[in-house]
């Protein structure tokens, strides 16, 4: 299969979570927002089990890795877009987003949520590290254009239009472009990507 298909796949097993959503709720008989601690932490586990389950699949096909340097100029691209990243998520809650959710939720909800979140980073890392590399195979050049993110952003952004609203579309739709940007920063590193992309997507 080609890498765009494996990246359509990571983005199905994101889906896998709305399923799931479906089947607990009829289970519970009440909705998700109603949930107590012991029900959300058993979404949670199951989630990241599954997501780990794909995404371990997934990364037994990766894209060529890219094992040089980053130059300075690269540092600040990365540390650029990660800067913007976090300040519109500061904006949109109000508040630094780690304290504010930790504020809201107890010590184990909020450790729980945050292995969660390094789950799914993994997997928009996935869509974005397939996309970006299937799209250079059909161009047959590399390019610094974030054609990874714009998949993600297409994908993942533009479907939280349909599961939240507009508003959170569009912001979702950004921070997948500002994504795609940090792993073309990072020269495709996988780990310098994927940390910038769990740190930019944790804060």
């Amino acid at each position: 299969m080609d890498h765009i298909g494996y990246a359509l796949y990571a983005f199905g097993g994101l889906g896998i979570e709305l399923l799931l959503i479906l089947l607990e709720t009829k289970i519970y008989a009440i909705p998700s927002e109603s949930w107590n601690t012991g029900q959300n932490i058993l979404h949670w586990v199951i989630t990241c089990s599954l997501w780990g389950g794909i995404g371990y699949l997934l990364a037994q096909k990766p894209p060529p890795i890219q094992r040089k340097p980053l130059s300075a100029l690269e540092i600040f691209l990365l540390l650029f877009f990660a800067s913007i990243s976090v300040g519109i998520t500061t904006v949109m809650w109000g508040g630094f987003k780690p304290a504010a959710e930790f504020t809201s939720m107890g010590h184990i909800d909020f450790l729980i949520q945050y292995v969660y979140y390094a789950a799914e980073a993994f997997l928009l890392f996935l869509i974005l590290a397939h996309g970006q590399h299937g799209a250079e195979l059909l161009l047959k050049k590399q390019t610094v254009i974030p054609y990874g993110g714009i998949l993600l952003a297409l994908t993942w952004g533009l479907v939280h239009v349909f599961t939240q609203d507009l508003f959170t579309g569009a912001y979702t739709f950004f921070q997948a472009l500002l994504y795609g940007c940090a792993f073309s920063a990072a020269k495709k590193n996988y780990l310098f990507s994927y940390l910038a992309i769990l740190f930019m997507f944790m804060l």
